[in-house]
């Protein structure tokens, strides 16, 4: 969706501050509305009156709006440079720290980030400490990491060559005293 979302923005005359990119949109508005029909269907109340349903589904339209301008003004803040114009798609990659969940779970178990809640907080996090010319190798070590030595649910702390400064790996072996 987003990959879409981005071919779009680059692909055409676009701005992300003033425009609303319409797949994005309609993902998302697919889906709520999707959501808000399997509840009405479950809630178990007699047949809803179709006015109801079309004010429910209406208002997700609205909802999506506002949401997907915010996720664009989001975006924006990467994708433009000082003047208000689009960078050119390789410099927005190489400033850029995509964040997925390895990378969200390992900077803050390891001590990149601390008590993040959402990827983009940790993704500026990210970014304000680490330089930008090393961020597609911190991206790319973070995901390996977290996919092989130090996994969600059993990580290798003993095999793991960064134990002695990861946040999680000092909590564990804490001497009691």
């Amino acid at each position: 969706m987003l990959r879409r979302a981005l071919r779009n923005i680059y692909g055409k005359n676009f701005h992300p501050m003033t425009d609303i990119e319409i797949n994005l949109f309609n993902e998302i508005c697919d889906r709520i509305n999707e959501a808000a029909r399997k509840g009405l269907d479950e809630s178990g109340t007699v047949d809803p009156d179709d006015d109801f349903r079309t004010a429910i589904l209406r208002n997700n339209e609205v909802f999506v709006a506002f949401k997907v301008h915010r996720m664009q003004n989001d975006m924006a803040r990467l994708l433009l440079d000082s003047n208000g114009n689009l960078k050119p798609f390789e410099q927005w990659q190489k400033e850029v720290m995509p964040v997925d969940t390895h990378v969200f779970r390992v900077s803050e178990r390891i001590g990149l980030t601390t008590r993040s809640k959402t990827p983009l907080q940790t993704e500026l996090t990210l970014e304000k400490n680490i330089p930008g010319h090393l961020l597609p190798l911190a991206h790319h070590w973070l995901i390996l990491h977290g996919r092989y030595v130090c996994m969600a649910r059993s990580p290798k702390c003993g095999e793991c060559g960064i134990a002695a400064w990861c946040r999680k790996y000092a909590a564990d072996h804490r001497t009691k005293g």
